[in-house]
């Protein structure tokens, strides 16, 4: 999967879009620079999650202790959100409310301050469970997972099953899409 980077430097910022989709790279360069304030002086990733799961999958790979991170995301997964503030980033904010809130993250974030603005966060998973809703979403059967985990299938088992008497959601495949943003639960319900 190809970054686009798109730098941009406005009155002392230094901008960095990151994201999957040259389409979405250019949108936000444009209409980005009205909403950055001038008095903040430091380099800035906007990593965005475009397509379904680039900001994740960029997580797991970057060193993001070296960098100011500001992850937006359509994901309405609350657990999926929470695994990407669990790797530090210093901001996550739902796409719908990026332009509203952004002079408010890049003062928050200069100040060293993690925030996050969703539209809604409430993780129904427990950190371990959220690993195994993780490994549904990459599609992976219990032996696997049980591999990947360091634990039993008898343990990876009794995690699937709680995870999906958690969730919105009838079955593995369901969870895995869920997980990745790809099904709201309204849609789930109607299957």
């Amino acid at each position: 999967m190809a970054t686009t980077n798109s730098l941009f430097h406005h009155d002392g910022i230094s901008l960095t879009i990151s994201c999957g989709d040259p389409a979405t790279t250019t949108f936000l360069a444009t209409h980005l620079e009205q909403h950055v304030r001038s008095d903040l002086e430091m380099p800035i990733i906007l990593l965005v999650d475009v397509p379904h799961g680039f900001a994740l999958r960029t997580s797991e790979c970057e060193d993001l202790s070296s960098k100011l991170w500001i992850v937006t995301t359509l994901n309405r997964c609350s657990d999926y959100n929470e695994l990407l503030w669990e790797y530090g980033i210093q901001s996550l904010v739902s796409y719908d409310m990026l332009f509203d809130v952004l002079p408010k993250v890049l003062v928050n974030v200069s100040r060293g301050e993690r925030c996050r603005y969703l539209t809604n966060h409430v993780p129904l998973l427990t950190p371990a469970e959220r690993r195994t809703l993780r490994l549904l979403g990459d599609g992976l059967s219990n032996e696997h997972m049980a591999d990947r985990l360091g634990t039993s299938v008898y343990c990876v088992k009794n995690s699937v099953k709680s995870v999906l008497s958690k969730l919105p959601v009838q079955n593995r495949s369901q969870a895995g899409l869920y997980f990745w943003g790809m099904l709201e639960p309204q849609e789930m319900t109607n299957r």
